[in-house]
This record gives structure tokens, C-alpha cells and sequence, in this order.
């Protein structure tokens, strides 16, 4: 059986959802297996596969009731870290679609033949009034 999909079982048949037991019954699986430590992120795409009545009939055998509150906490002990930061700002990056370059921004230089974000002279030979 693949090493992950039974960390997975075993986390499911613990009852306490803990940081503590979750790296216990981690440890309980990867001795039992000789493997090595997989990381979180590989347990959690390990936990997508798995089917909700699979994932019931694991927990059912160990007496424990599976339901949203404890798919939500096993997910939330998988995912790496939370996103924190010292100053309360966190930057968030977004990818809109592309469109195309209006050029009419001052620093774009205005040569024919070259891309908007190069140069053939970047040493500063260049004076302001060529590159406009």
C-alpha cells in the first residue's frame, strides 16, 4: 500500500486532531513502513483523493463520526503554514488576462523591431530624446 494513503487512514482513525497527534500517528505509520517523511502537502493532495464515503467507512472502523467539521480540521493541519505576517499586510498576488501593450507608459522605450521591455543600448549611450 502506498506509505501516504496510510498516513491518511491513520490520522482519520485518531480521534484527536491535534499538531501533536497528527506527527504521532505520522511517525507510527512511516516506522511501521520504513519510509521517509512525506511532506504536508503531499498528505493533503493524498486526502483529496480519497472519497468521502471512503473516508467515513476509515473513520466509522474507529468508532469516530466524520463530518464536515472534521474534514475542515484534518485540512487545516495539512495545509504547510498559515499565511502570517510581522506587519499585518500580506501581499497577494493576481494574474488577470493579458492584454495587449497600449505604449504609451514614459519609462517604455519606442525602438522599431524591439520589445517593449528591452534595449539594443543599455549602457546610457542613449540620450532621453532618441528613446522617445
Amino acid at each position: 500500500m502506498n506509505g501516504n494513503y496510510e498516513i491518511i487512514k491513520e490520522i482519520l482513525r485518531t480521534k484527536d486532531t491535534s499538531p501533536e497527534s497528527f506527527e504521532r500517528s505520522k511517525r507510527k505509520v512511516m516506522k511501521k513502513m520504513r519510509i521517509f517523511a512525506p511532506s504536508k502537502i503531499t498528505l493533503l493532495k493524498a486526502y483529496h483523493k480519497i472519497s468521502e464515503r471512503r473516508k467515513k467507512i476509515i473513520s466509522a472502523s474507529a468508532g469516530i463520526e466524520f463530518n464536515k467539521e472534521r474534514d475542515e480540521e484534518i485540512k487545516r493541519m495539512l495545509i504547510t503554514r498559515p499565511v502570517r505576517s510581522l506587519s499585518g499586510l500580506v501581499n497577494i498576488s493576481v494574474l488577470t488576462k493579458p492584454y495587449p501593450c497600449p505604449g504609451k507608459c514614459i519609462y517604455c522605450p519606442n525602438k522599431r523591431g524591439m520589445q517593449r521591455a528591452t534595449l539594443r543600448v543599455t549602457s546610457g549611450d542613449e540620450s532621453d530624446d532618441e528613446r522617445l
